[in-house]
């Protein structure tokens, strides 16, 4: 006895040493192992326990074994396409898996028709084909599911028994073949065809009656699996291996579900060749109905018709989507299987789009509101569609702007702008009261016009005349007082020039020159002072109130201009007179400053008028020049004269000859020939000439006019400073009243400096520095092409000396006479613009530059000569030229040395204080 007792735990250990090694190792040992723990006794495990074996560990590990091995790991998931939810495959290797495993990855869906869709559906899917986008391959038996009462036991299932009380002991019970297990104590005991809750109370009563003291737990172990078939439509038809405790839709998902021509209305359930449920997946989809989903039986099949009758729906409902008919569904049950109507569905208008007897398409229009058309039935290939409502508010009014509070706000019949400025609460800083706009849109045609509105005389007056009635969805918009107030009415001007029709003219008009200028609206009897108040004003110190130009179109003229002159003055004086316009659409106004220069501004007007002048009329322009401010070509108005002229062209200057002016005419009333004229104008505004088409009028100067022209004196005068001189005046005139020189004035080294001369100058270098830099070009072709090596740090010198050559400053000095002038040895100079004439204070230096031992300056020294000086610097080097030493005198004049048999020294070339001695290379 001790002996198999011992070869029992001997057969415990090999057992869980297999389990150790291999997950395939549940066999026979691992049975008999489960067998020999629900058969040991207490005595048995006492012994166990003095042979060094825990008994009680050693069978834990075994039911933990059997459970780890009855739950098998779920098959991975098969990804597939459907109709409703098209997905693309792709393989990764999933890490620790045996072999790759086909993970799904979801992307956007594609529109595609389900079979007998309708030709409108195109865009929509079939409905509820997508939950069977991800599948498992098969179902194998879990052993963490609960089981119900009701499940029928049969072959294959395990019981789990527990003994506890006067006999401990754990075993599990699998059911035979035969339908028996063979129970310890028991014998066989028959449990298939019993419901699990029968077969347990069932054990509970025998044990209780046959084993005295000893009470029992059951539990389900592992439990069956089974062979059913999936047949029809399937994604995959065929034969699968499922739970005991699989359902209709688990084995649908099994075999990867129903295919894309698959009904999924009329799914059945057959068993022994008799249909036993139909399942209806809408149920499960919609209202979340299992009731339909039975328990399959081992042989079974489930057979998947093809799809029935097809009906789509789309516009305002929840879910737009084809769906499938079981038969007899109406228009009402169609809304209700999308989700039912969406918020912005407009039910009183809905079509169906079907197919007629002849084979045409039709339109039945529906109103849902109706119960008898609701009720219409649906036939195969209807097309169902719901119109949204209207995107637009109704009994609103809009305020907007330069408010705290801009919003929208009930409306109400009779309403005024007082009453929707009340409900904007207090008033924003900066609010502009003279001017704001009511944005209007006719109800028929949706076009937009504008209405001025002046919220100081509306507040002033309430329910007064210009406390205008608001529309439903009326827009008032208030501005600030120096905000871009055109930008805002940006959509408003883009609306009006959109809108307006062939043979008109958008309702806008232009503003340059005011305070906020731009275009605006036209608003009802507007004038041009109402287009000034819509700018913001003008400024005193701005505007031209004398004159101003206004520039219509004529749209029966083919878009021609025409210019009108405008008192700015006489508007905003006198508003509604006779030079307050009515605003007509498309006109500009163009207001100017004192001081501007109108031919500029004028200038694009002035190309509009060239450009629509025809061989039978020349362009309405007159040009202007002489001695007027602003010269050049400027629009011809109504009745201009030559009066007119002068202040458009900013007015007569200083040198200008009042008393008449020249126009310059062509006559082209003959088509043989031009005859030109000239012709005589007083300046009187009265009776100076009236102008025609294309005139030029030349102001002229007056008589021996000039303007003051000054010379400059610096350094040492008595009174320096600038002085003016009259015609002809010459430099020792002018010194003389500048009261001759100081004291320490140094007259030979005098510097006069003319304005002329520096920019003949400076031209006359710009252009030796482009001769040097072609000759260097040139020379460095010339040597390329003779193929003589190039020295090139030659010509980077050359460039450099080039380019300091280029940086230089024109001076301008012209080297005079000065001390000879004022003996009367020499003959004065005449003044010119702008002269300057520098006298420094006494030099008593003598400079000494060039090739000497020392350069260095001397003080000055009457006995002393060239040579004198050159030995004072050590004397000339060898690389000095003897023969080109020349002396710079203070005045600036070059004295070259003398040569010949005979050098006579005269008082010139003698060497002077403030002189400088050149010895050169």
């Amino acid at each position: 006895m001790r002996q198999l007792k011992t070869t029992q735990l001997w057969l415990l250990s090999i057992a869980l040493t297999t389990l150790c090694f291999s997950v395939s190792g549940y066999s026979q040992d691992l049975a008999e192992a489960k067998q020999l723990c629900g058969d040991l006794t207490a005595a048995n495990r006492a012994m166990a326990k003095k042979a060094g074996y825990d008994v009680d560990k050693v069978c834990s590990e075994v039911s933990t074994a059997s459970v780890t091995k009855a739950a098998v790991p779920a098959a991975p998931k098969v990804a597939r396409e459907t109709v409703s939810a098209p997905i693309e495959v792709k393989t990764e290797v999933v890490k620790d898996a045996p072999a790759p495993v086909t993970v799904a990855v979801a992307v956007a869906p594609v529109a595609v028709a389900g079979v007998g869709a309708p030709a409108p559906a195109s865009t929509l899917k079939p409905f509820g084909y997508d939950l069977f986008a991800n599948a498992p391959t098969t179902f194998a038996p879990a052993a963490s599911i609960p089981v119900s009462a009701d499940y029928l036991l049969g072959p294959g299932d395990t019981l789990d028994i527990l003994f506890y009380g006067k006999n401990n002991s754990s075993f599990s019970l699998e059911i035979n073949r035969e339908g028996f297990v063979d129970f310890p104590e028991l014998g066989p005991v028959g449990l298939a065809g019993l419901n699990y809750g029968e077969a347990k109370e069932m054990l509970q009563t025998r044990i209780a009656a046959q084993i005295v003291g000893t009470k029992v737990s059951i539990s389900m172990g592992s439990l069956r699996s089974m062979q059913i078939f999936v047949l029809g439509e399937a994604f995959k038809p065929g034969a699968y291996t499922v739970s005991s405790l699989s359902t209709i839709t688990h084995a649908l998902v099994s075999s990867g579900g129903v295919s894309d021509i698959g009904s999924l209305r009329k799914i059945q359930l057959k068993r022994q060749g008799k249909l036993v449920a139909t399942l209806d997946l809408y149920d499960l989809l919609l209202a979340g109905d299992t009731s339909n989903d039975i328990r399959v039986q081992a042989a079974d099949v489930i057979y998947i018709p093809t799809v029935g009758d097809l009906v789509s729906i789309e516009g305002q409902v929840l879910r737009p989507a084809i769906y499938e008919l079981k038969g007899g569904e109406s228009i009402q049950d169609l809304v209700n299987l999308s989700g039912g109507l969406g918020p912005k569905a407009f039910a009183s208008s809905a079509r169906i789009l079907r197919i007629s007897d002849t084979g045409f398409m039709t339109v039945l229009d529906v109103d849902l509101t109706k119960d008898d058309r609701a009720q219409v039935s649906l036939n195969n290939g209807d097309h169902l569609s719901i119109d949204s409502i209207v995107n637009r508010k109704e009994s609103v009014v809009t305020l907007s702007g330069h408010v705290y509070h801009p919003g929208q706000f009930a409306w109400q019949e009779g309403m005024t702008v007082s009453d929707l400025m009340q409900q904007m609460g207090e008033m924003r800083a900066g609010l502009d009261l003279n001017y704001a706009t009511i944005t209007r849109q006719d109800p028929v045609t949706g076009y937009l016009s504008a209405v001025a509105v002046n919220p100081n005389n509306v507040l002033a007056n309430i329910d007064g005349e210009a406390d205008r009635v608001l529309h439903d969805n009326d827009v008032l918009q208030l501005f600030s007082i120096d905000g871009n107030r055109a930008a805002q009415l940006g959509g408003l001007i883009g609306a009006l020039n959109s809108q307006y029709r062939a043979g008109e003219l958008p309702q806008v008009a232009t503003i340059t020159g005011a305070r906020l200028s731009g275009t605006f609206p036209i608003t009802l009897d507007m004038r041009l002072s109402d287009l000034v108040a819509a700018a913001g004003g003008v400024r005193s110190d701005y505007a031209d109130l004398d004159y101003s130009v206004l520039v219509r179109e004529d749209i029966d003229a083919m878009g021609d201009i025409e210019v009108l002159p405008v008192s700015l003055g006489n508007i905003l004086n006198k508003q509604g007179g006779a030079d307050d316009y009515r605003v007509q659409p498309k006109d500009r106004l163009m207001i100017f400053k004192f001081d501007e220069n109108k031919a500029a501004t004028l200038a694009g007007v002035v190309a509009e008028l060239r450009s629509q002048a025809k061989l039978d009329n020349t362009p309405k322009i007159v040009s202007s020049g002489g001695t007027v401010r602003f010269p050049g070509f400027y629009p011809l108005v109504t009745g201009m004269s030559v009066s007119d002229l002068i202040v458009l062209s900013g007015g007569l200057i200083e040198s200008a000859y009042s008393q008449s002016a020249e126009i310059a005419r062509i006559d082209l009333t003959n088509p043989d020939r031009a005859i030109s004229s000239i012709l005589l104008s007083s300046l009187d505004s009265a009776s100076s000439s009236m102008l025609e088409p294309s005139d030029f009028v030349e102001f002229r100067t007056l008589p021996d006019y000039r303007e003051t022209q000054t010379i400059s004196l610096e350094g040492e005068f008595v009174f320096p400073g600038v002085y003016a001189f009259n015609k002809n005046e010459t430099l020792t005139s002018v010194i003389q009243r500048a009261g001759g020189f100081t004291n320490e004035a140094f007259v030979a080294g005098s510097v006069f400096l003319r304005e002329s001369l520096k920019l003949r100058e400076q031209q006359e270098m710009e252009r030796l520095s482009r001769a040097l830099n072609d000759a260097i070009s040139a020379d460095r072709l010339t040597d390329v092409n003779s193929d003589i090596e190039v020295d090139e740090s030659q010509v980077a010198l050359q460039r450099q000396a080039v380019a300091t050559l280029s940086s230089l400053e024109a001076v301008g000095r012209l080297v005079i006479p000065l001390a000879d002038m004022l003996d009367f040895n020499a003959e004065d100079i005449l003044l010119k613009s702008n002269d300057r004439l520098l006298i420094p204070k006494y030099s008593q230096e003598v400079t000494l530059i060039g090739e000497v031992q020392r350069p260095t300056s001397f003080m000055f020294n009457p006995r002393f000569s060239q040579a004198d000086y050159l030995m004072q610097g050590g004397g000339v080097k060898d690389s000095a030229d003897k023969r080109g030493i020349y002396v710079v005198k203070a005045s600036g004049e070059v004295i070259m040395p003398n040569r010949g048999f005979f050098k006579f020294r005269s008082a010139q070339s003698s060497i002077g204080p403030g002189d400088t001695i050149v010895v050169p290379l």
